[in-house]
């Protein structure tokens, strides 16, 4: 078997999805503070940074269905917060 058919251990899957998810939050709050500082001059660099978001996001529905096929026994409520749910409190 090579690595690539093992994928992930599901430990990494949470790691890099909480490392996605502080990207994604970093990333809408600069675009926050531009538009609230920068509301007029800033219109290029907020639409460049919703597109990065975005680009997250697509990152994150894609591993998320790779997290699904290789760990498809785990229920639900395990795997949709991996990728796809909030930022978790405790890390």
């Amino acid at each position: 078997m090579t690595d690539e058919t093992q994928g992930f251990k599901f430990e990494s899957h949470k790691y890099y999805g909480e490392q996605l998810k502080r990207c994604q939050g970093h990333l809408e709050g600069l675009r926050a503070g531009l538009i609230s500082k920068y509301a007029k001059s800033s219109t290029k660099e907020a639409r460049q940074l919703e597109q990065a978001i975005e680009k997250i996001r697509l990152v994150q529905v894609s591993l998320h269905g790779r997290l699904s096929i290789e760990y498809g026994e785990k229920p639900d409520d395990e795997l949709l917060p991996v990728y796809l749910g909030r930022l978790s409190q405790n890390t």
